[in-house]
């Protein structure tokens, strides 16, 4: 029965460390999606935007720009005048929804931490032995942090790969807008993908020196305390 629990108490403790990795390593990808939110915006060229959206006008974006000059109360005025405002506009909710979620991604990143370390304490618990609890949080730490550095790294090329093959089937929108959205998509996660990939790398090699170590100690520990048959 203590086996039993033993066995439990590992289990729990391993999946507790890749879940807490998994939601760690996730703040630093939404964080930075959240903090620029206006690259967006500033990826889009707003000339264009207004050109399409003057192609069906009786006038051209010339012709409403000088009549903007002489009358500027006329409506559309605002945004021909100043076409960012009108990215500015769509964008807005997007904003506001980042900085309401950004202290939920710190909060997160905290608990993340906590149940690294619960995960540890249960690790201990199941194997009795700092230095097998060490190489286990080592080895699950390793192998978690190389399948997300893989993953996010294949996610900054296959998001826009996906958002352009969807922006081909869509026959509504011009082509030149939809890829100056994919442009803007592929600006926007480029940022984040490099700052979780960083941190990756870091902690995987951080986990590697911690892994060689406890597995060194471990088999010193284990020679030491289970000497061989006819050895003293």
């Amino acid at each position: 029965m203590n086996d039993i629990l033993k066995l439990f108490s590992r289990f729990i403790g391993k999946t507790l460390i890749s879940l807490s990795l998994t939601i760690f390593i996730l703040t630093f990808f939404a964080i930075p999606l959240a903090e620029n939110v206006n690259i967006i915006s500033d990826s889009l060229d707003t000339e264009i935007i207004l050109n399409d959206m003057m192609k069906n006008s009786e006038i051209t974006l010339a012709e409403a720009k000088e009549l903007c000059q002489k009358n500027p109360a006329q409506e559309e005025c605002d945004v021909i005048n100043d076409p960012s405002s009108l990215l500015d506009e769509q964008l807005e909710p997007i904003v506001e929804k980042a900085q309401e979620i950004k202290p939920h991604l710190f909060t997160a990143r905290i608990i993340s931490v906590v149940m690294f370390l619960i995960g540890i304490i249960l690790l201990f618990i199941g194997t009795s032995n700092i230095y097998e609890t060490a190489y286990k949080t080592s080895s699950t730490t390793l192998f978690t942090l190389l399948f997300y550095a893989v993953f996010y790294k294949l996610a900054d090329k296959t998001i826009p790969g996906i958002a352009g093959n969807l922006s081909q089937q869509n026959q509504e929108v011009p082509k030149v807008l939809l890829d100056m959205a994919v442009k803007a998509i592929t600006e926007w996660i480029k940022t984040p993908v490099k700052e979780v990939f960083t941190v990756c790398l870091i902690l995987s090699g951080a986990s590697l020196v911690v892994l060689i170590a406890s597995y060194i100690l471990k088999k010193k520990y284990l020679e030491k305390n289970n000497p061989p048959k006819g050895k003293n």
